[in-house]
C-alpha cells in the first residue's frame, strides 16, 4: 500500500509536517470523499479550507488547498495538505513516516526567514551578510557549485594601503575563476565578500590621506561595475548591497570640506560608475 504522505515529503518543510501531524491528531481534518487514487477533505482552523489530493496523468502527485499559504508559497505543501494526506493514509492502514524518513526526505528548515531576507535588503549597510551568502542555496533547488571564502584575506590585516584594495579585488576575481563558480548560486557569496572588503576599507578609511581615499573608492566602484555586469547573475538585486556600501564611502568623502575641483569631479565619476548598468 503506497503512502501519499511519503511521496510528497520532498516538497514539505519539516515544521510544516509537524503542524500537519498536530492537525490530524486533533481531528481537525475530515475526509469528505475517497477514491482509489485520491481524496478530498475539509480542514478546520481560523476558517475551513478545502483540500484535494491525487495524481496527474503521468503519475506525479497533484494536490491543492484553498488556504492562503498554499497560494502564496508557490504551491509548496501546507499543513492542511499534510494533515489530509496523513488522514487518507491512516484510513488505508498506512503508517505515518518514521523519524528517519522525515529527516531524509523533508526540506531542511531554512536558516533565515523571509523576514530576515527582507530586513537585509531594507538595511544593506548593516545587514548580516550571511543572509545573502546562503539565500540562493535555500531556494529549494541547486546546481553543484563552488563555496567561497567569507572575505578576502586582506580584511584580516591590521592596516590598510591602496595595495590592499588591489589585492582584495584580485582575490575576488580569482573566486570568480574557480572551476565550479556559478554566476547565480555563488553570487551572494562573492557579493558578501566584496561588501566585507568595502566594510574593511570604511573601517580603516581614516588611515588614508584624502587622495588615497578617493583612489580606493574608484577601485571599488570599478569592481562593483565589473561584478554586476560580468561575473554574477544579479536577478536577486544584489547590486543594492554593494551600491549602498559604496555610497557610504562617497558620503564620507562628500562631507569633507577640503575637496578641490579635481576631487569633486572624481567623486562625480565614481557615482556615475556605481550606477552605470
Amino acid at each position: 500500500m503506497f503512502s501519499y504522505t511519503r511521496i510528497i515529503l520532498d516538497n514539505t518543510e519539516l515544521s510544516i509536517y509537524q503542524r500537519g501531524l498536530e492537525y490530524v491528531n486533533k481531528k481537525k481534518v475530515k475526509l469528505t470523499s475517497i477514491i482509489n487514487n485520491g481524496c478530498q477533505a475539509t480542514a478546520s482552523g481560523s476558517r475551513n479550507y478545502e483540500i484535494t489530493l491525487g495524481f496527474s496523468r503521468v503519475g506525479s502527485p497533484k494536490y491543492s488547498c484553498s488556504c492562503p499559504y498554499f497560494s502564496e508559497h508557490k504551491k509548496v505543501v501546507c499543513k492542511h495538505i499534510i494533515g489530509t494526506s496523513l488522514a487518507w493514509d491512516r484510513s488505508r492502514s498506512v503508517p505515518d513516516p518514521d523519524e528517519e524518513t522525515l529527516e531524509v526526505l523533508c526540506i531542511p528548515e531554512p536558516i533565515f526567514s523571509h523576514k530576515d531576507i527582507n530586513e537585509a535588503y531594507n538595511n544593506p549597510l548593516t545587514a548580516n551578510l550571511d543572509v545573502i551568502r546562503i539565500a540562493a542555496d535555500e531556494s529549494g533547488w541547486s546546481r553543484p557549485h563552488a563555496h567561497l571564502p567569507i572575505k578576502p584575506q586582506v580584511c584580516n590585516h591590521t592596516t590598510l594601503e591602496l595595495t590592499d584594495i588591489n589585492k582584495g579585488i584580485s582575490e575576488l576575481r580569482a573566486w570568480a575563476r574557480k572551476y565550479n563558480f556559478d554566476p547565480y548560486f555563488c553570487a551572494g557569496e562573492i557579493m558578501a565578500g566584496f561588501c566585507e572588503l568595502i566594510r574593511f576599507t570604511k573601517f580603516k578609511f581614516d588611515t588614508l590621506n584624502l587622495d588615497d581615499k578617493i583612489k580606493a573608492t574608484v577601485l571599488l566602484a570599478n569592481f562593483h561595475h565589473e561584478l554586476i555586469m560580468e561575473k554574477i547573475d544579479d536577478s536577486e538585486g544584489l547590486h543594492e548591497f554593494s551600491e549602498t556600501h559604496l555610497y557610504d564611502l562617497v558620503s564620507e568623502l562628500t562631507n569633507n570640506q577640503k575637496l578641490n575641483q579635481t576631487q569633486i569631479k572624481a567623486l562625480e565619476l565614481i557615482k556615475h560608475k556605481i550606477d552605470d548598468y
